[in-house]
């Protein structure tokens, strides 16, 4: 009986959870095809230009990025939107990060103070262009740091910040010309205010690259990291398309989110041991490191806008606005999923009274039962399920009709989920390029590429997917043992 209960289970959840993304892609396309970002990307096609344009203050968070920081900031230098000011934080680089910097831009002492005062690690110096220098940018500074993690240094950004929206990103990741344009249209045009926003990240790898602008798409040329480009496709372009127009978005990619300054200092910042605000204290107890950030961040600011009865939302822009640098070598991948499980972990653990509590509303009753029940979960009972099968082939009967239902659950419903999410990756692209004149990487005359994406979209559920899935039980280990350490990733350099 308990054989059968537990036979019963494991399918049940396979099947539970494929359905829920099923689902979740569905709800995307429709969006895509006949909803509101239909009508949006058109408007950008058209070029019709936001009347309002609220400044926005860009932070760069730089660890020992010389290899990229150069080419990231001459993306920034590109950019088309009128207010803008950028503001790198060098956080306690023991590379050449700050001194690339300062010379190849010509940085020089400042006496600027901060505006506002959040907990951070101590700032060592204060360093600005000359105004002829700046262009179209209302200020561009260089903040040198004492180590304190990407969030403490996001955190030093929001205190020298001038202008209404901060803009997080990575110093690794380059971004579209209209990229701010993009996602501040969505402040005016959406119903309710927008609290947050972020967009959807492409892989730069393969692609050709000059002085910080993309010239040239191209697929990434090593197998890891196309398999990559197939997640990228499901998690951003689907999961968070569909989660966002449900208002149950829990995470925005910090490779590129614009907030609204005020609603982060309101909750105390991002979290950090600085943290020095009673607000924060209230949402999270006692000051504390996480890692990763960019959700914990977002689960406080749903929180604080359903404690505090605020009419709000945090949105999601399902077009490539933003690239990054994807990990190229096994272990670097296993790194980064390690930590994105801890951190997942962390945010729920920390936030736990929200789940299942209706007084959250959509966010109590689905958003992070979703994220508990089946992305932190979901690991755990998929790797149980497999230590089971030679229970089962040693003490069950009926081991081949179990394994066929198992392997169709969890395997073969996964890939057709995969290849349904790429399906619509491809279509988004076309309805993209349609209203841009803009070329990407899919759908550049070349169906082989279209091909071979989804020959790799299914593969990804045999091997790559238990690959994934033992270093998610690493990240589950650390996240027991309250590990801290990022685990930095080597980059080869854009």
């Amino acid at each position: 009986m308990i054989e059968e209960i537990i036979k019963i289970f494991f399918i049940f959840y396979f099947i539970s959870y494929n359905t829920i993304n099923l689902i979740l892609i569905i709800i995307a396309f429709y969006e895509v095809k006949f909803g509101f970002y239909h009508s949006l990307i058109h408007e950008f096609g058209a070029n019709i230009i936001n009347p309002v344009q609220h400044g926005v203050s860009i932070l760069v968070p730089a660890y020992n990025e010389e290899k990229n920081i150069v080419e990231s900031i001459h993306s920034l230098l590109r950019l088309d939107y009128p207010q803008l000011e950028i503001i790198i934080i060098n956080d306690g680089s023991t590379d050449g990060t700050l001194r690339r910097v300062k010379r190849h831009f010509g940085f020089e002492k400042s006496d600027i103070v901060p505006k506002t005062h959040l907990g951070t690690a101590k700032v060592l110096g204060v360093y600005a262009l000359k105004e002829k220098t700046l262009n179209h940018f209302q200020r561009i500074l260089l903040l040198d740091k004492e180590n304190g993690g990407k969030a403490d240094a996001l955190n030093v950004g929001i205190n020298y910040a001038s202008l209404p929206y901060v803009c997080s990103m990575d110093a690794d990741s380059i971004m579209e010309k209209d990229s701010i344009s993009k996602l501040m249209r969505m402040f005016s045009v959406k119903k309710r205010p927008v609290i947050a926003i972020g967009g959807q990240v492409g892989i730069v790898n393969g692609c050709k690259l000059k002085e910080g602008e993309i010239v040239r798409y191209e697929l990434p040329q090593k197998v890891i990291t196309q398999i990559q480009l197939t997640e990228y496709l499901r998690s951003f372009v689907a999961g968070r398309t569909a989660l966002a127009n449900l208002n149950s978005l829990l995470i925005l990619s910090g490779v590129f989110s614009i907030f609204e300054k005020e609603a982060v200092i309101k909750i105390g910042g991002y979290l950090t041991k600085f943290m020095d605000l009673d607000i924060a204290k209230k949402y999270v107890g006692k000051p504390q490191s996480t890692v990763c950030e960019d959700m914990e961040i977002i689960v406080r600011l749903h929180r604080y806008i359903q404690e505090e009865k605020i009419n709000g939302e945090i949105s999601f822009y399902p077009n490539p606005i933003a690239w990054t640098e994807a990990p190229e070598r096994w272990t670097d991948l296993g790194k980064q999923r390690d930590r994105w499980y801890r951190g997942l972990a962390e945010s729920l653990m920390i936030h736990k009274r929200m789940l299942l509590n209706p007084g959250y509303r959509q966010i109590g009753l689905f958003a992070m039962p979703y994220q508990f029940f089946f992305e932190f979960l979901g690991p755990l009972i998929e790797f149980l399920g497999y230590v089971c099968l030679p229970v089962v082939f040693f003490f069950g009967s009926d081991f081949l009709v179990y394994l066929k239902w198992f392997l169709a659950a969890s395997i073969l419903y996964g890939v057709f989920i995969s290849c349904f999410s790429v399906i619509f990756g491809i279509f988004l692209e076309e309805e993209n390029t349609k209203y841009s004149q803009k070329e990407h990487f899919l759908i550049e005359n070349e169906f082989r590429k279209v091909l071979r994406i989804l020959l790799l979209a299914m593969a990804s559920n045999i091997f790559y997917r238990q690959f994934i899935l033992l270093w998610q039980i690493r990240g589950f280990y650390g996240f027991l043992r309250k590990k801290e350490s990022w685990e930095k990733m080597e980059r080869r350099g854009l």
